[in-house]
């Protein structure tokens, strides 16, 4: 029987904006990405981490247009 991949989504709020940018522009410049993690325990890893904290996130770029 083939095993079954763990895996779960979360959505992360990411700023590309270049340094130069005034701090009272940055919330309008955030993007809004979609994660897979493919593991649970990177799921309770995500979870931890607060508003502002830098997170490093591997992998293909996918864009949706909604």
């Amino acid at each position: 029987m083939p095993r079954l991949v763990e895996w779960a989504t979360g959505r992360i709020g990411v700023n590309m904006a270049a340094p130069d940018i005034p701090t009272e522009m940055l919330e309008s410049l955030t993007e809004w990405v979609t994660v897979m993690l493919f593991s649970w325990a990177l799921r309770t890893k995500l979870l931890k981490y607060g508003k502002g904290e830098t997170i490093v996130v591997l992998g293909n770029v996918t864009r949706k247009p909604y």
